[in-house]
């Protein structure tokens, strides 16, 4: 399933423009710190790390959403979304 990755990415891109977040954060395996460089313009902020129950390390990158949101639709039309669709995923409930 190659398109796997980017449909589970998805949500991430809806919520940051739900919430009107800046930056992505997001901890991943050495061996896709590249994809995530090619594919969402993102930093490594640190070397991978070892983390308990974990079999092999984690590096912390950063996607900055806001600069390089249109940018990453661009490439990707998929993360496109209307304000419709992204209220009916994150709105809370009034009770």
């Amino acid at each position: 399933f190659p398109h796997l990755p980017y449909i589970t990415l998805r949500l991430g891109i809806l919520a940051a423009d739900h919430f009107g977040a800046d930056i992505i954060t997001a901890s991943v395996r050495t061996e896709h710190v590249a994809f995530y460089q090619r594919e969402y313009f993102a930093t490594k902020m640190c070397e991978p790390r070892p983390y308990p129950t974990l079999v092999k390390p984690l590096s912390l990158i950063s996607i900055n959403i806001k600069r390089d949101r249109n940018d990453i639709i661009a490439r990707h039309p998929l993360y496109e979304s209307t304000s419709e669709e992204r209220c009916k995923l994150f709105a809370q409930e009034q009770s």
